[in-house]
């Protein structure tokens, strides 16, 4: 008995269903040709802009900590500060504060007006125990009314990290504590290769022989162990920088096309209005009919 009038009552549900959109047919198709028509204006309407990505990667999280993962002894480059640092930016594009964003960026104000929108994200990949990870880079997403301008965003990007006291500040000490480590290095060398012309020794491919009183004693090459690390200290003072971008934003010469988009959009919210003044209809002439 049940089951007949739960089917009865769906049965009912989709006849009135039906009979709601076959008598406001009309009402719903004009709605939607109405939300295509004013999509199509106001695309035409609203001012052109072009979207750009640029990849880039920043070191300025092992300026501060010097992270490494203890495991794969590989060297972590925690993206997240580099891209709050350039979504501030992005808030004072969003509070209309151009004035302000063209001293950051060191661009003429006619440069920074034309963004239209800023923001950096943290990018991700699932390893092989299906555990989301961090990236060591990131990427920007720009839209700017002038593509010409989209290479001064850029530019003004790297000024306004270069030029950042806290970054300057890990970053020149990174640089000195490089160096004063590279000089104690070639001095331990020195010292070494002094030692070994003093007691006598001879190389054998990555170990030495050491010539101790009477008899040779092979041990490991110390000083090719160190050239290493001096070496691996070098490459990293050369690369690590507070922003490299390893992919730049392109020129587009096309602006974004948002007219689709725009038109489904409108003809959508249109299409639910048709359904409220619909109900409307319905409503009133229930109540007239009772």
């Amino acid at each position: 008995m049940n089951e007949n009038t739960n089917e009865l009552d769906i049965s009912i549900f989709f006849s009135s269903l039906y009979s709601f959109f076959y008598k406001n047919a009309k009402l719903l198709v004009l709605s939607i040709i109405l939300g295509v028509i004013l999509g199509l204006v106001y695309d035409k309407m609203s001012k052109p802009y072009y979207t750009s990505v640029a990849y880039a990667t920043s070191a300025l999280s092992y300026f501060e900590t010097e992270q490494v993962d203890y495991k794969s002894k590989k060297i972590l480059l925690d993206q997240q500060a580099m891209v709050d640092i350039i979504n501030d930016i992005s808030r004072l594009v969003n509070e209309n504060e151009m004035d302000v964003v063209a001293i950051k960026l060191n661009v003429p104000l006619e440069v920074a007006q034309s963004i239209r929108f800023i923001e950096a994200e943290e990018l991700f990949y699932v390893d092989g125990e299906n555990i989301q990870q961090k990236r060591d880079k990131f990427q920007i997403v720009l839209e700017s009314f002038d593509n010409g301008a989209i290479r001064d965003i850029q530019n003004g990007l790297e000024y306004y990290i270069n030029n950042n006291d806290y970054i300057n500040k890990y970053y020149q000490l990174y640089l000195d504590q490089s160096n004063q480590l590279v000089d104690r290095i070639s001095r331990e060398i020195d010292d070494l290769k002094q030692a070994r012309e003093q007691q006598g020794s001879k190389p054998s491919g990555d170990y030495s022989e050491i010539k101790l009183g009477s008899q040779y004693a092979q041990t490991e090459n110390q000083i090719v162990n160190l050239f290493i690390k001096q070496q691996q200290i070098n490459k990293y003072a050369t690369l690590f920088k507070p922003i490299e971008f390893f992919e730049v934003f392109s020129v587009p010469e096309k602006p974004t096309n948002r007219l689709f988009i725009r038109m489904v959009i409108m003809s959508a919210l249109f299409f639910m209005l048709g359904i409220f003044i619909g109900l409307i209809r319905y409503f009133n002439s229930s109540i007239k009919t009772d």
